[in-house]
């Protein structure tokens, strides 16, 4: 898929690192970690880590909107999604197989065909489902955003998405008709409502129109600034999940759901803060290197399914401390990270082969 506008390696860097937040989300989801009471410091700086961790999803919305303010409408646009539709069904393939060879799973053909068309082949398949959705609709979320005539008329549009989908998390999320409403952790049977919340799920919008408003705009802020907040925000988001949760174990609720009111701020500082650094005087090879790595990133997403399945049950089984797998999270997630760009890069060796056979086809 072709940018919109010369190619800024901030954006490849970013992509870079959100893929390696991905693989953090998992090690948590993997460890434990959501079955153990959140007591002591190492509880703790996981929880905060995975405020720095889950806004993986969002930041790559942001990108998204970054890069396709100006698609259009037309042939050319919707072929533009060959190469994701190809990338996506040979990391099924790969889970699938992986799944029949070494997993437990035995799955004929024609079940692995309906898995992949059900999103359900690679265990992090549902993001596709998502964006597949969100691809179809994005020349008209263009036009919807490019037809606003001003900065101001654009940031009340991103604003007024924020309002629907994500304050919401952090407003009705309390029982105002107790006198303790601050004390209780979280029953959202018996949340008081206050903004209308209907709309949560259509998050993606909000984090596409972020982005489109990045592309044009930017926050007025040093990187310093940026920095400080970015880094106040993800400790701030932890905080609020502790207090939250503990000494119990991880609450999962709207505020640190992917629609989050925190996430949407950490997600655009997080852009933000690579959108302002300087990346001109690095190497053309180093350049060329972090963009092939950048293309390779979601396949990388969708297989690393496969090396999850083979990591966690051994880390799993040698330390059974929830706490002390804190100190394995580099050697556990290092590995699992580079295999899965490894395996990417030769699903897009296999999308070589394939595009020149489409190529030949179609000129005959």
């Amino acid at each position: 898929m072709k940018d919109m506008k010369p190619r800024n390696i901030s954006i490849d860097v970013c992509r870079i690192i959100t893929f390696i937040n991905v693989v953090g989300v998992h090690f948590l989801m993997n460890n434990g970690y959501y079955y153990t009471p959140l007591t002591g410091n190492r509880m703790f700086i996981m929880t905060v880590l995975r405020s720095l961790f889950f806004p993986c999803v969002p930041v790559f919305l942001i990108l998204t909107g970054y890069l396709m303010r100006k698609k259009e409408w037309n042939k050319e646009y919707y072929k533009g999604l060959k190469h994701t539709i190809i990338i996506y069904a040979l990391a099924s393939f790969a889970c699938v197989i992986y799944r029949n060879i070494i997993g437990p799973d035995h799955i004929s053909f024609g079940n692995a065909i309906l898995g992949m068309l059900s999103f359900w082949d690679s265990g992090y398949a549902w993001y596709m489902e998502m964006y597949f959705s969100l691809y179809l609709i994005i020349p008209f979320l263009n036009h919807m955003y490019n037809g606003c005539k001003s900065r101001k008329e654009k940031t009340v549009l991103v604003l007024s998405m924020i309002v629907i989908t994500s304050l919401p998390s952090v407003v009705n999320v309390y029982q105002f008709h107790r006198a303790d409403w601050w004390a209780v952790r979280g029953d959202g049977d018996y949340y008081t409502v206050l903004l209308p919340f209907l709309m949560k799920n259509m998050f993606p919008i909000t984090y596409y129109f972020i982005g489109c408003w990045l592309s044009e705009f930017e926050f007025k802020l040093t990187k310093i600034q940026n920095l400080v907040m970015l880094v106040g925000s993800i400790v701030l988001s932890g905080l609020y999940d502790w207090w939250r949760s503990a000494p119990g174990v991880f609450v999962s609720d709207e505020w640190n759901d992917n629609g989050s009111l925190f996430y949407v701020i950490i997600g655009a500082l997080f852009v933000s803060m690579f959108l302002k650094l300087d990346f001109s005087r690095v190497p053309e090879t180093i350049k060329r290197i972090i963009m092939k790595l950048s293309g390779l990133c979601l396949g990388a997403y969708l297989v690393s399914y496969i090396f999850d399945e083979i990591a966690y049950p051994i880390l799993n089984s040698q330390i059974e401390s929830m706490p002390e797998k804190l100190n394995y999270i580099v050697v556990v997630m290092g590995p699992i990270a580079l295999l899965s760009l490894l395996l990417s890069w030769v699903l897009d060796l296999i999308y070589q082969l394939i595009d020149r056979g489409l190529q030949r086809i179609a000129i005959r």
